[in-house]
């Protein structure tokens, strides 16, 4: 039944300490399950969002600088050589690679929906908004220190000036 379907999903969630390969995966079957229930998109979006609000507090902007500039000059000790071994975009904090990951499934999502044959459906585009919207007043707005998730309603509303 679908209302055993969005309380069985969120108890097996995976924790955020899981491997983000196993995380972006239940996403994005997560997701898309939601092709065949569209009604639970804004329940599942909820589940997903809250989920990336944990990751995203753990992330704060401060950890990540500090965790990137270590890196920086720990790579500034060794050779070229090195270097060029080892030339990869993952973030040197852990919890804000994991974010980065999860979130761009997030964003292929709400691009897939809201554009079809190169061209906005402001319609699936406009229900996307209202559903992410809701997920922002109940989940977002209340949570203290999120620092990234909340781009997720600005990449929705991005849309809207090309209607």
């Amino acid at each position: 039944s679908v209302t055993l379907l969005c309380p069985t999903a969120e108890q097996h969630f995976p924790f955020m300490t899981k491997d983000i390969n196993i995380q972006v995966i239940y996403i994005k079957n997560l997701l898309r399950s939601l092709s065949y229930l569209s009604i639970q998109r804004s329940r599942y979006l909820e589940i997903i969002v809250s989920k990336l609000i944990r990751i995203d507090v753990h992330a704060s902007r401060q950890d990540i600088l500090h965790a990137e500039k270590i890196n920086i000059e720990n790579e500034l000790v060794f050779s070229l050589e090195q270097l060029n071994t080892n030339d990869n975009n993952e973030m040197k904090h852990d919890h804000a690679d994991k974010l980065d990951c999860l979130m761009f499934v997030l964003f292929e999502y709400i691009t897939n929906v809201s554009i079809e044959n190169g061209v906005v459906n402001y319609q699936e585009t406009k229900l996307l908004f209202k559903d992410l919207l809701n997920v922002f007043n109940k989940i977002l707005l209340p949570t203290h220190d999120s620092s990234h998730v909340q781009f997720l309603i600005f990449y929705v509303c991005s849309f809207h000036t090309v209607c």
